[in-house]
């Protein structure tokens, strides 16, 4: 829900991501928000973000506004408020990563609300692949971000199947590959949803503030990500060795799962997933093969 307190952070967010430093004078003047009200606003957005505030002047921690970064190779769009951060990506140039601060309208598979509230890194990438390797992007995406957050936070991170990531079963990162034909090659569309240093309104997720017990700088997982998914082709030229990778990092092999299809629901063991990540799950009739596509749901139940 968006409240005068939301709007008024978002102004402020706007009018930091630009300067290196402001006045609270000028700042107070810039959004239209008297001084007492907006320094109430500021302390309350160093809950989510490292804005700084000290002899009357307010500044945003480059460590943590994306408008400072310049990946090599990428172009970088930073917004503060969009309906959809992958929606807007489609729009773009290839190799560009797109951010913003808060999504009214963010979506997850089968277009179902994911809520982007403010702290959190909600990013699109849009990059060119072959035809032959493209099919492997959703299983690639999330096995890159549980190898960032192991090897550069320590986060005891793992796959949720199809394509979560989950730390101690609550859900962490959320991905959506989406697919679009480009001349003679295709073009992913990658939204990632991280939750950071926001606080999820929802049951069984978490964040790595709450992991980790403190504000976490995030242009440095931004510039993680965006180096790493620039080599994404690496990748993908070995898709034995990478849906390998993918099953040893996954939380479902060999745990009960109730999953919610279309068509119904199949309950049993998560045995196996093959090459273009259908999930096999061995249930009192036998094996049933899922398809990602059309499960709606899926649950740990052990």
């Amino acid at each position: 829900m968006i409240t005068e307190a939301l709007l008024s952070k978002l102004l402020i967010l706007e009018n930091l991501r630009g300067v290196s430093e402001i006045t609270v004078r000028e700042l107070a003047w810039r959004t239209g928000i008297r001084e007492n009200v907006l320094i109430h606003h500021i302390v309350d957005l160093q809950r989510t973000h490292l804005i700084e505030i000290g002899n009357n002047r307010v500044s945003w921690n480059i460590a943590d506004n994306p408008s400072t970064l310049k990946p090599w190779g990428w172009r970088l769009e930073h917004k503060i408020v969009t309906g959809s951060v992958l929606d807007y990506v489609r729009g773009c140039g290839l190799w560009t990563v797109a951010l913003s601060e808060y999504q009214m309208y963010g979506r997850g598979r089968h277009g179902r609300r994911w809520i982007g509230n403010l702290g959190g890194l909600w990013i699109a990438l849009r990059l060119p692949l072959l035809p032959g390797n493209a099919s492997y992007v959703s299983i690639a995406a999330p096995l890159i971000i549980v190898e960032i957050l192991r090897r550069n936070y320590g986060i005891n991170a793992w796959i949720k199947w199809p394509n979560d990531v989950v730390c101690n079963d609550k859900k962490l990162v959320g991905v959506l590959v989406e697919a679009e034909a480009y001349q003679d090659k295709i073009v992913a569309n990658i939204g990632i949803g991280i939750n950071v240093n926001n606080s999820p309104p929802l049951p069984n997720t978490t964040s790595l503030k709450k992991l980790m017990g403190r504000l976490i700088p995030r242009n440095s997982l931004l510039s993680l990500i965006i180096g790493w998914f620039g080599r994404i082709h690496k990748l993908l030229e070995d898709p034995k060795e990478l849906l390998k990778k993918y099953m040893e990092n996954m939380a479902t092999l060999n745990r009960r799962v109730r999953a919610k299809t279309v068509a119904g629901e199949i309950e049993g063991i998560a045995i196996d997933v093959d090459e273009y990540g259908y999930l096999t799950v061995e249930t009192p009739s036998g094996k049933k093969l899922i398809d990602p596509d059309t499960t709606l749901e899926l649950r740990h139940l052990d």
